[in-house]
Formats: C-alpha cells, sequence, structure tokens
C-alpha cells in the first residue's frame, strides 16, 4: 500500500513538473529606445504584465547606443522574460544644479543637485504609458521611440 502511494506521489509531482516547465521559459526582449531620432544611454526599461500571475516583470538598462536586452529579476542576464502581454515604461533621471550652495561638515562648499525626468513623464508610469507588447514564444525586438 504505501509502495502505491509513493508511486502514485511521483507521478503527481511529474505530471506538476511538466505542466509548470514552459510557464517560466523566457524569450529573448531586445530593443533600441530613440526619443526625438536619438538613443537614449542609461534609460531603465521596464516591462510589467497587464494581468497580474501572467508573466514575469522585467527590466534593462539602455547602453550607450540606446539598446536593451531586458531579463526578469531572478532570470539569467539579458534572457528576455515570459510569454505575456506587458506595459512598458521607459525613465531616466539626470541630476541638475540647483543654484544652491551647501556647507558640509568638513567645510567643503558644494552645489545642491536635484533630479529631473530627462525623458517625457507619461513614460514613466504603467498608468499613463502609451507603450504595450506581447511578449512571444520566440525572439522578441521591440524598438521604442519616444515623443513629447
Amino acid at each position: 500500500m504505501q509502495k502505491n502511494i509513493l508511486v502514485i506521489l511521483g507521478f503527481v509531482i511529474l505530471f506538476f513538473a511538466a505542466g509548470c516547465g514552459d510557464k517560466f521559459k523566457t524569450y529573448p526582449v531586445t530593443g533600441k529606445v530613440t526619443y526625438k531620432g536619438e538613443p537614449v544611454a542609461g534609460a531603465t526599461v521596464s516591462f510589467n504584465p497587464k494581468v497580474e500571475g501572467q508573466g514575469d516583470d522585467g527590466y534593462a538598462r539602455t547602453d550607450d547606443n540606446g539598446n536593451y536586452k531586458l531579463q526578469t529579476q531572478l532570470g539569467k542576464p539579458e534572457g528576455g522574460t515570459t510569454p505575456g502581454e506587458y506595459y512598458v515604461r521607459v525613465s531616466k533621471t539626470d541630476l541638475v544644479p540647483t543654484g544652491r550652495k551647501t556647507t558640509e561638515s568638513t567645510g567643503t562648499v558644494s552645489e545642491e543637485m536635484r533630479s529631473v525626468s530627462a525623458l517625457p513623464e507619461k513614460y514613466g508610469s504603467a498608468l499613463t504609458s502609451p507603450l504595450s507588447f506581447i511578449v512571444e514564444k520566440k525572439k522578441n525586438t521591440y524598438d521604442i521611440e519616444l515623443t513629447d
């Protein structure tokens, strides 16, 4: 009796393992981000599932030429993400001087800086970004042209 239970348990584990294997398989997602016709270096590109549980968040940072290669938080570097429909966000911040000076405890005087968005802010939120893409079970390439 105990042997039969172990055999059945083994088949159940194999059944679930086989069924879940494709759920976690990732597919490459690459592209180029441009703004006003120029590549955007140092931007963060985020893919967030439109339906919770149907896809894995993916992130990338653009290189000097505006190219990105997506990966999930726990996935292999540049490994892409799982199939599904995604909201896409693109953001980049720059530090700019405020015009004010600060004296540090060491006596050093430095200029205060503040963070400003280098791209139209509508792309920085899943609620306002007009971007969405479907990741399919293949190599996916999505170039992103940002406009004002």
